[in-house]
């Protein structure tokens, strides 16, 4: 799959907006500028896990602030998911900072460069109060274990150090009006 020049061009400029209004009403008083670079980085974040499974990744405590608000837009999200390989990338929110690996971004900025993309190094720091922009997002991913329930279930789970994400390797469902659903984790996990 050939990824466009710009990752805020993998969905529509309406729904790149949507997804920017998300961010500044979950932040108040944050610049338009500011919020859409937080979009765009957790575009890159999503496309950058759905394309390396396994590869233990994890946004920064300002970008998983853009991948909350993809999230928030579902069924969008869903079909992000979709074009970008057809698994859907779960987010499980950790709130320990002690369990904060350094190494986790290098990594992730580095899946994000094999794309062909730049991450923002002003959004893609530590967790610190010296920051471009205090966001929302509180999360501090931790690591998960495998979860027997998943496995049982014929869920294949890529464990990704710092929690941040998990690829289910279930096809996806088709559901009313023929729009494309994930199948999405058992409650608890």
């Amino acid at each position: 799959m050939a990824l466009p020049a710009l990752a805020r061009m993998l969905i529509t400029d309406v729904r790149f907006a949507g997804v920017r209004g998300t961010v500044m009403d979950a932040n108040p008083g944050m610049a338009e500028k500011v919020a859409g670079r937080i979009v765009d980085e957790g575009l890159k974040f999503v496309a950058a896990c759905a394309t390396n499974p396994g590869a233990c990744l994890a946004p920064s405590r300002i970008v998983d602030e853009g991948w909350h608000a993809l999230i928030l837009h579902t069924a969008m999200y869903a079909e992000l998911c979709e074009q970008l390989g057809g698994r859907f990338v779960h987010h499980y929110p950790g709130y320990d900072p002690t369990h904060y690996d350094p190494p986790i971004l290098d990594r992730t900025r580095e899946a994000i460069a094999a794309l062909g993309w730049e991450a923002d190094p002003e959004l893609w720091g530590p967790p610190s109060d010296e920051t471009l922009v205090s966001v929302a997002a509180k999360c501090q991913h931790a690591p998960r274990v495998h979860d027997s329930a998943h496995a049982a279930a014929g869920a294949t789970r890529s464990l990704m150090a710092g929690g941040a994400h998990e690829r289910v390797d279930r096809p996806a469902v088709r559901g009313t009006g023929g729009r494309v659903g994930a199948l999405a984790a058992p409650s608890g996990a």
